[in-house]
């Protein structure tokens, strides 16, 4: 776990780090997808649970991709997971994230869609083919995809660790 000390006295922890899902996933990637994100938030909240003044908010990153691919489906924050990898990964990492409230921490699981920005991520990825003059519809077209801008999504992690009353589950897409 975390050294208990670099989180003793902090009001609020703000959990976003796992591998990244942009790979090919390869079984190895699966697993440090998984572990990254499992195990990496288990550790985390055992490091909470050491600390003599608990904060009183975790705000973990989860995805919509715990809904799966649905269709044309409305999704809100009471559906039910999908299924598929992504969507197992995002249910098992809340799960460790809940943990965290038997030592009454408030959670919330922050269900981020894509992040899009012009400083770089996601959109910069997509973008690059289309520079090359390489850009095409990604097959039938007629997909979702949810995103957010990087800064909604930030203004949402500081809404989550402000607004005392919030908790559970926020998806955070455009």
């Amino acid at each position: 776990p975390p050294p208990a000390a670099s989180l003793e006295g902090a009001g609020a922890v703000i959990h976003l780090a796992g591998e990244t899902v942009s790979q090919r996933w390869t079984p190895s990637a699966k697993r440090r997808i998984r572990d990254s994100r499992i195990i990496g938030t288990a550790r985390l909240v055992e490091a909470i649970g050491s600390l003599g003044q608990k904060p009183s908010v975790l705000v973990c990153a989860s995805a919509t991709g715990i809904y799966g691919d649905r269709g044309d489906e409305t999704l809100a924050e009471d559906a039910a997971p999908g299924s598929g990898f992504l969507a197992e990964v995002c249910a098992e990492w809340e799960r460790a994230a809940a943990a965290a409230s038997a030592f009454g921490v408030r959670v919330v699981y922050l269900r981020l869609a894509m992040v899009l920005g012009r400083e770089g991520g996601a959109l910069a990825q997509m973008l690059l083919p289309f520079e090359w003059g390489l850009g095409a519809r990604i097959a039938t077209g007629t997909q979702w995809m949810s995103w957010i801008h990087a800064e909604d999504a930030v203004s949402l992690i500081l809404f989550a660790v402000a607004e005392g009353r919030l908790g559970g589950v926020v998806n955070a897409a455009a």
